[in-house]
């Protein structure tokens, strides 16, 4: 499909535009392009110690990132969406520290390392869009910190349906109406309670007047 200009919109204008910075010129784009990747529910992007080659951006759908104890508890800590990386830990080591798996129907876009780091190096709206997107994610592991500080389980989950509705209005949709992808045992996972406990939130919220409309999975 062709952008405004006219001329034809390569992956590479796709990935800027998702991660906020403008669309590459000729030589820019001659550099590097990334791959579409299209993952079901269900499925893995990447597994915890699998080999770590490549760094991806959300177009489509989210995904949750967690680790698996030796007793098979999933430990979640992150939920990722349209604009946002994933597999930066290969940035450091080669293989992940942390599995990533799709909450629905979903697609990505897929650098190599190798084409990742000629594109930071060579275009510098590429490097500050992956810094910020590497930066985003640090912050919101600070958001984690601030919601498991809170004791009772409906502040938790109040904070972090809070911190949805604004990461839904930071990308354009509606701050007031969230569909949650994630089960009730992702979210007590991510938060610290059991899943049973998040049930019996929701319902407390409810009771307290919260009025976002909401449309979540199963357990």
């Amino acid at each position: 499909m062709g952008g405004p200009d006219g001329r034809e919109r390569s992956g590479l204008d796709e990935m800027l535009d998702l991660l906020g910075m403008p669309a590459a010129d000729g030589s820019a784009a001659a550099m590097a392009q990334p791959t579409v990747r299209r993952i079901r529910s269900g499925e893995s992007l990447f597994l915890e110690g699998g080999r770590a080659n490549s760094i991806c951006v959300v177009r489509r759908g989210s995904f949750k990132v967690f680790r698996t104890d030796e007793d098979g508890y999933e430990q979640v800590f992150a939920f990722v969406t349209r604009g946002e990386m994933l597999g930066c830990d290969a940035l450091r080591g080669d293989r992940h520290l942390m599995a990533a798996a799709a909450l629905e129907d979903a697609s990505v876009l897929s650098l190599s390392l190798a084409d990742f780091f000629a594109l930071a190096q060579g275009m510098p709206s590429f490097h500050r869009g992956a810094m910020r997107a590497v930066s985003n994610a640090m912050i919101d592991l600070t958001r984690l910190s601030d919601m498991m500080a809170a004791v009772a389980s409906e502040v938790r989950l109040a904070r972090f349906l809070v911190h949805l509705s604004r990461r839904s209005s930071d990308h354009g949709q509606p701050a007031d109406h969230l569909h949650l992808r994630m089960t009730r045992r992702d979210i007590g996972s991510y938060l610290g309670v059991a899943h049973e406990t998040i049930s019996r939130s929701f319902g407390a919220l409810a009771d307290a007047g919260v009025n976002l409309e909401l449309i979540s999975t199963s357990e």
